[in-house]
């Protein structure tokens, strides 16, 4: 339940909103009753975890930083564990937690949107099935421009919360050598 940007709990809005379109039902799990993200324009099936009805054969897929969300819900039920950034595994979740988790009956799967998740995930849990997706890029938002964009500041922007120490180097390889020259680096 937070409702601040956050590309991961828009992707999985979104995935929600392809299943239904394809008609496959689907809904987001939100603690609190009567939540939903307000800091993008959705329409998405929204349910309280607390009164969801969940049957045996559903399928119910969990974040990486969500896998609490799974002791809300009764009964026995298969789930996919959704990582969308593996190094936020272990965040809200002991290291036992994880395991435990990982070896749970009703595990279906895990998926991944990277190789390095793969591997990372492949190695710390050997007999998981992990799987790995592409997320897709919307050419309608993310386009080379019509050349007007030349006039432009050029401007190169990271995240520095993940793999900050590669880009540091990366950035001071390119700066080494002019390439950056003319750009500012946020």
């Amino acid at each position: 339940d937070y409702d601040l940007p956050s590309g991961g709990i828009r992707v999985a809005y979104r995935q929600v909103d392809i299943l239904n379109e394809a008609g496959l039902p689907a809904a987001i799990l939100h603690r609190k009753p009567g939540f939903r993200c307000t800091w993008f324009e959705n329409s998405t099936r929204v349910l309280n975890s607390r009164d969801c009805p969940v049957e045996s054969d559903d399928l119910v897929v969990v974040s990486e930083l969500g896998t609490q969300l799974l002791n809300d819900l009764p009964g026995s039920f298969r789930f996919v564990m959704f990582n969308q950034n593996v190094h936020l595994t272990w965040k809200r979740a002991s290291a036992d937690a994880v395991a435990r988790l990982m070896k749970a009956p009703g595990l279906a799967g895990v998926v991944t949107v990277s190789d390095h998740g793969v591997d990372m995930l492949h190695y710390t849990f050997p007999k998981a099935q992990v799987m790995r997706v592409h997320n897709a890029i919307d050419p309608g938002i993310f386009h080379l421009g019509d050349g007007s964009e030349r006039t432009r500041e050029r401007v190169v922007a990271y995240m520095p919360r993940r793999g900050r120490d590669d880009a540091e180097q990366v950035l001071g390889i390119l700066r080494a050598r002019g390439v950056t020259d003319g750009w500012r680096v946020d």
